[in-house]
């Protein structure tokens, strides 16, 4: 019965699961399920359940369940997640979670940044909460080449991540400032 009701949660979460969504499990059943081999831990009160995943957005789901309840992600992790620039994967996935800084990051893959995001800049993905393509986009804004991102906004209008006028509005936003004239010239 445990493993049947870990499994459908894992499903619906890239075979992802916490401590909390495994309320009324034990930790010596957890620690049990682990030594089966049917249960993989992560770190901190994150499992991976074996014969579920990983799918191609494990390593995100973990990251935000790492980073805890309210954990969002974010910036280019986002943009990775939606294959959206030539960069290969961050080395840190950025995860937002809402509040003043405590506990360091859960895992040294895990990058968490403390602040407060409004409501319309959070979406779902699949099962993850994370930054909308333009909050994304916006926040990689000193993060990111302009050249990089601006190809990120072709590529997400193509997705249809973003509509044609948001497009247009962000290349202005993101385009470098031109060069002040020198002197010389």
């Amino acid at each position: 019965m445990v493993i049947y009701a870990l499994r459908r949660y894992a499903v619906d979460h890239h075979g992802v699961v916490t401590r909390a969504a495994a309320a009324g499990v034990s930790a010596a059943e957890l620690a049990g399920l682990v030594q089966q081999g049917v249960l993989e831990h992560v770190a901190g009160d994150v499992y991976r359940l074996v014969d579920v995943g990983p799918t191609s957005l494990t390593e995100y789901a973990e990251a935000v369940a790492l980073a805890g309840h309210g954990a969002v992600l974010a910036e280019d992790a986002v943009l990775a997640l939606h294959d959206l620039t030539a960069l290969a994967r961050p080395q840190r996935l950025r995860v937002v979670v809402p509040g003043r800084p405590s506990p360091p990051a859960p895992a040294p893959w895990v990058q968490v940044l403390f602040r407060d995001l409004p409501d319309e800049d959070v979406t779902d993905i699949e099962g993850i909460s994370a930054m909308t393509v333009l909050a994304a986009l916006r926040a990689c804004r000193g993060q990111v080449m302009s050249e990089r991102l601006l190809q990120a906004v072709d590529r997400a209008r193509e997705e249809e991540l973003i509509t044609s006028a948001t497009a247009q509005e962000l290349r202005g936003e993101l385009a470098p400032s031109p060069l002040p004239p020198t002197p010389w010239t």
